[in-house]
């Protein structure tokens, strides 16, 4: 690959990628093979292909594969403030499934429009005020989002938090049958408009009290418009076990594609518990459970700092949570249940200790300094107790304050990373260290989560290295039903990376500032490079793409510029 100018396959004219050994996205062996790509999609692949008049690239000693998918962004949250998301096309990410953990921007009802703000703002600070707000519905957000043309390509799926807020508003709690049929339907038109199905965030308001009774009938309707479940469990922590069982029982019974958001143990309690979930999941599958899981290759997860204290305590608009941090009898009682443990946790030295909460992105500059650093550190500078100093960090910054947990064991992390049926999913966003929106120490699976896994995986010899690979493109477009993505196949959508056989970059660690992945040679999303010679071009051709609609048999709406 050489520096002139990248070349475009998404019109006319073709280009014929040259001598690279390609990871085709099947598990097969890897092959030397030349592959013609034009008007977006992979017209030829084979041994010594004609020229023909196509612009030629040299790829003598790289890798080429199929696109990765992200199959666990939240980069839905970030598209509109920067399209770019640079920190995933760098990683070799051309397609990312967003609206996880229970958190999607649509819809949204005026009456509740601050709220789903504020539950955004908890995971997100800053980017809440950097949007607009001016849709409603999948439709719009996608008109939107075309709008902002991003560089790649968006699943939506729609979540069951957001749901639930835009008809009650962010509150926990059993909600009436008017209620529900009206979620229901806001559940049907999301299918409708080409949502790939649904999400939740069991552990996070206003969640926390919903029950299989309350997802049974959610989840027909997600089985009958063949989508996806998507679940970040209700207990990731001493209750795993239990919550993994809940999952699965749910989707024997509703006959959904189930997938398992970031499979982990956490909390010292759990370690060395991932055995044993695996070998449960493994059993549901040959019962017949459609089950994948997905995961980051890391030991440390990112969350709201919010979501570590009890739900009651930010129910509402913000200004009502922070009428309670300030009450201290509120606050007393906030503290004995943190204490005893939520959402199957405790601080301790037996589960989670304040020095494993360390601060990742605040909302204001007032708190910037605290950027890297864990509570129990910053306690000790301001002289407070660490529970104090966390509740006085909220006020500070309005519920703007997301954390790294450094709470998982390493031997559990590597068990799922060579799971063959998981998937990776970042559990980030798209960022840039320019635009932002954030550019703090944010966790650095938002740059590296698949080079990490690449070069894990890699150390164990090509034929690891193609199952990898597999997993991160065949697999879960085979699982999220993308058809015509996801292998290096004639008629595929030309999503496509390249990468030198002799690069090793798992990307930055926890005590680099952000940077981009060096990996990867070239990024190809719909046939248009985002990504050449190691650096972005600028150029964003990426789509929000729609199931078509199997509900009632019909046709998916569609949005302008989806496909």
């Amino acid at each position: 690959m050489t520096e002139e100018e990248a070349p475009n396959a998404s019109g006319g004219s073709d280009v014929l990628l040259r001598g690279a050994l390609v990871l085709d996205g099947t598990g097969s062996p890897p092959r030397r093979d030349d592959v013609r790509i034009g008007s977006g999609r992979i017209l030829e692949r084979g041994e010594s292909l004609a020229g023909r008049g196509a612009r030629v690239v040299d790829l003598s000693g790289e890798y080429l594969a199929p696109g990765f998918v992200d199959v666990h962004s939240h980069s839905d949250i970030t598209v509109l403030a920067n399209p770019g998301l640079e920190s995933k096309a760098m990683q070799g990410v051309t397609t990312e499934v967003v609206g996880n953990c229970g958190e999607s921007l649509f819809p949204v009802s005026p009456h509740h429009r601050d709220e789903l703000a504020a539950f955004v703002e908890q995971f997100f600070p800053g980017v809440p005020s950097r949007l607009r707000w001016d849709w409603d519905d999948l439709a719009s957000w996608s008109h939107r989002v075309a709008e902002a043309r991003p560089a790649l390509n968006l699943v939506p799926l729609v979540g069951h938090g957001t749901l639930k807020i835009a008809t009650v508003g962010l509150r926990n709690g059993p909600i009436s049958n008017e209620q529900a049929a009206e979620l229901a339907a806001s559940l049907d038109r999301a299918l409708d408009q080409g949502a790939f199905g649904l999400s939740t965030g069991l552990a996070y308001s206003p969640e926390l009290e919903t029950t299989s009774d309350d997802l049974t009938p959610l989840l027909e309707r997600v089985a009958r418009a063949e989508g996806v479940y998507a679940t970040h469990l209700r207990d990731e922590g001493a209750g795993v076990h239990g919550s993994v069982e809940e999952t699965l029982l749910l989707a024997g019974r509703t006959g959904v594609r189930l997938e398992i958001s970031h499979l982990k143990c956490f909390g010292r309690r759990t370690w060395g518990s991932m055995s044993g979930l695996l070998g449960r999941i493994a059993r549901a599958r040959a019962d017949g459970v459609r089950v994948h899981a997905d995961m980051y290759p890391y030991e440390a997860g990112e969350t709201a700092l919010a979501a570590l204290f009890p739900g009651w305590l930010f129910e509402g608009r913000w200004e009502e949570a922070e009428e309670r941090l300030r009450d201290p009898v509120a606050r007393r009682r906030a503290g004995e249940e943190v204490e005893r443990g939520v959402r199957g946790w405790t601080i301790g030295p037996s589960d989670l200790r304040w020095e494993d909460v360390v601060v990742s992105a605040v909302a204001t500059r007032e708190s910037e300094r605290f950027l890297g650093r864990n509570l129990s550190e910053i306690a000790r500078e301001l002289g407070l107790d660490p529970f104090e100093t966390a509740v006085d960090l909220l006020l500070r910054e309005h519920g703007g304050v997301s954390v790294l947990l450094f709470g998982m064991a390493p031997d559990d992390v590597r068990a799922v990373e060579r799971e063959p049926t998981a998937f990776v999913g970042s559990d980030g966003v798209g960022n840039s260290l320019v635009h932002g929106p954030f550019d703090g120490p944010i966790h650095p699976r938002n740059y590296g989560a698949f080079p990490r896994f690449l070069a894990d995986l890699g150390r164990e010899g090509l034929l690891a290295l193609s199952a990898a690979v597999r997993r991160a493109t065949a697999l879960p477009c085979d699982h999220f039903g993308l058809a015509d993505r996801g292998s290096v196949e004639v008629g595929k959508v030309a999503d496509l990376v390249t990468w030198s056989r002799s690069a090793h970059d798992p990307g930055p660690d926890y005590t680099e500032r952000p940077r981009y992945s060096r990996l990867v040679s070239s990024v190809w999303v719909n046939g248009v490079p985002v990504v050449w010679c190691g650096r972005l071009t600028g150029e964003r051709p990426g789509r929000v793409l729609t199931r078509p609609a199997t509900r009632n048999g019909s046709s998916s709406a569609g949005t302008p510029g989806t496909d």
